[in-house]
C-alpha cells in the first residue's frame, strides 16, 4: 500500500510540474487592429496571461513592446491599419517585442489585459493609440555639435584636419 501511495504522489508531481518545463510559454496568437483617423486599437491575441512594458513610446516612428513569458507565433508581421503602417512579434530572451511601425506621430493613450471571456477563450493584450498631429521622422539628435571658428586665410590653415585648439593657439601668438 506504501509503494502505491509513493506511486501516485510521484505522479501527481510530475503531472503538477509538466508545465513549468512545457506548457509555461504560451504564444502570440494574431495581432488584430482597429482603427480611425485619430486613433488606432491594437489587439494582440495570446495563449495565456502576460505582463507588457513599453520600450519605446513611439520616438523615431516606432512603439516596441516587451511581452513577458510569450512566444512569436507563425508568421506575426505584416501590414498594420489606421495610425499603424506595419507591425512584427519577434522573440528575446522569454519573451515576444512587438514593435509597431507608425504611418504618422502617435503615442500610447492606454494598454491593459484582458482576460478571457465574453465568449472570447484566450488572452488579448490591448493597446489604444491616438495620433498626436506630429509627423514620423527619424529622432532628433540630442546634442548639436559646435562648429569651429573660422580659420585664418593662409594655405598652411585651409586643411580640413586643423583643430580648434590649434586654431585658438595660433590666435593666442598674433
Amino acid at each position: 500500500m506504501t509503494a502505491l501511495a509513493f506511486v501516485v504522489i510521484c505522479a501527481c508531481v510530475l503531472f503538477a510540474t509538466r508545465g513549468f518545463a512545457w506548457g509555461a510559454q504560451g504564444d502570440v496568437l494574431a495581432v488584430r487592429f482597429g482603427a480611425d483617423r485619430d486613433r488606432t486599437r491594437v489587439v494582440i491575441d495570446l495563449d495565456k496571461s502576460t505582463q507588457g512594458r513599453v520600450i519605446n513610446a513611439g520616438d523615431g516612428g516606432r512603439i516596441t513592446l516587451a511581452l513577458a513569458g510569450v512566444a512569436p507565433g507563425r508568421g506575426l508581421n505584416g501590414g498594420g491599419s489606421g495610425l499603424v503602417r506595419a507591425y512584427q512579434v519577434t522573440a528575446v530572451g522569454g519573451a515576444s517585442r512587438v514593435e509597431l511601425e507608425l504611418a504618422r506621430g502617435s503615442q500610447i493613450e492606454r494598454r491593459f489585459l484582458l482576460p478571457p471571456g465574453d465568449g472570447v477563450a484566450h488572452y488579448r493584450y490591448v493597446v489604444d493609440l491616438k495620433a498626436n498631429g506630429g509627423a514620423v521622422g527619424p529622432a532628433e539628435p540630442r546634442v548639436s555639435p559646435t562648429p569651429l571658428p573660422d580659420a585664418p586665410k593662409n594655405r598652411w590653415w585651409s586643411s580640413t584636419r586643423a583643430t580648434a585648439a590649434a586654431i585658438r593657439a595660433q590666435a593666442a601668438r598674433r
